[in-house]
């Protein structure tokens, strides 16, 4: 891992621990690598929609949370369209 993805993972762990919503909902970061991140959202009545059944809006923000946290540190990849343009004949 570089320097620029390690720094780029402590800062969304920050962002994680500092965030109002992930900790509304429980979210903990369990592991944060590049291409990988593992949180967990802790059952809590109050995210439920009936009985026992997570709600659809905590689990959807829990994959959009895990999507983010995964993908920030990794590099972008460098646009590549100029270098080779496709030729019609």
């Amino acid at each position: 891992m570089t320097d620029a993805s390690g720094s780029a993972t402590e800062l969304i762990g920050q962002w994680l621990e500092a965030s109002p919503f992930v900790l509304e909902l429980g979210i903990s970061v369990e592991k944060i690598e590049r291409d990988l991140a593992v949180l967990v959202l802790p059952f809590r009545q109050t995210s439920t929609t009936i009985a026992d059944v997570v709600h659809g809006g905590a689990l959807s923000s829990l994959i959009d949370t895990a999507a983010t946290a995964a993908a920030w540190p990794a590099p972008r990849p460098r646009d590549r369209s100029e270098e080779r343009p496709w030729r019609s004949r």
